[in-house]
């Protein structure tokens, strides 16, 4: 046109379309460049290695492997027989942001296999660090230690030291279980045998005495 202001009309739409190509420009280069960097993990999958364990995640009962989506709390049971250790540490939240598909670290306990403490004839059990003794009323955790100690006038015969196992039994070296505590030989009976030996010896020399003098 020549006008001067038709040519000015048409100078402005040109430069309002050249911006919006470059504004379309440079929301492609955000989605393809920062938007996979804040994308976060939707699910996140129930660990297998805590001993045969089953879930609770909302409203819904789950299994080892499962996926739950992000934000949900799930509570941890274990199976019969076993214990939850450390106590108390059994619910976690999948992470609703930042999260990586897998809970956080140690968010649950594992579930241990129990051993019962074992009656020994004249003999005591202390485990771990307790120095308490135990008895036919306790139990104690999978992989607990614990050491036999005989009564006075009773030596140990076998291991003196075991290991709850998975399988619920104390195991000590070479899968053998706790030793016995038996009668030693320097008890009651081995002062009776003492003082029957010295009788006859005085007897003996009182004998020898006799014959001496009818000699």
């Amino acid at each position: 046109f020549a006008s001067s202001s038709g040519v000015y009309s048409l100078a402005l739409s040109s430069e309002k379309l050249c911006n919006m190509k470059l504004y379309l420009s440079l929301m492609v280069v955000a989605v393809l460049v920062i938007g996979p960097l804040s994308v976060q993990a939707e699910t996140c999958t129930l660990p297998n290695d805590l001993g045969g364990a089953t879930w609770t995640c909302g409203s819904n009962v789950k299994q080892v492997g499962d996926t739950v989506s992000a934000g949900t709390e799930c509570a941890l049971t274990c199976a019969a027989g076993k214990t939850l250790d450390p106590a108390g540490q059994n619910k976690a939240t999948c992470p609703a942001t930042g999260g990586d598909g897998s809970f956080t670290e140690a968010a649950f306990g594992k579930c241990v296999a129990q051993c019962p403490i074992p009656t020994i004839a004249h003999g005591t059990l202390t485990c771990g660090t307790d120095n308490t003794p135990k008895n036919a009323t306790h139990k104690v955790n999978e992989n607990t230690e614990c050491t036999l100690a005989c009564t006075e006038g009773h030596t140990l015969n076998g291991l003196a030291t075991a290991t709850c196992r998975g399988d619920a039994s104390f195991k000590g070296s070479d899968n053998a279980p706790f030793g016995t505590c038996g009668a030693n030989n320097n008890g009651t009976d081995g002062e009776g045998s003492g003082a029957q030996s010295l009788v006859m010896s005085t007897g003996v020399m009182a004998l020898m005495a006799l014959v001496a003098m009818l000699a």
